[in-house]
């Protein structure tokens, strides 16, 4: 996967660390009635990954 693609001289990601997920509370929708987390959290749970599956579901 390539995050921000279409900037010149991007690279390529191949991970993160988890403790970068509290700041996606930061990132606010268009009408800012939620947040990236929210967002992530919902289409989680659309797909049956619970909390304690998300280890299994995530390679280290």
């Amino acid at each position: 996967n390539y995050m921000n693609c279409s900037v010149k001289g991007a690279t390529e990601v191949t991970g993160f660390q988890l403790s970068f997920l509290t700041k996606l509370t930061g990132t606010k929708t268009q009408d800012n009635k939620g947040t990236l987390l929210d967002f992530l959290s919902e289409m989680l749970t659309k797909k049956g990954i619970t909390p304690t599956s998300l280890e299994d579901e995530i390679p280290n």
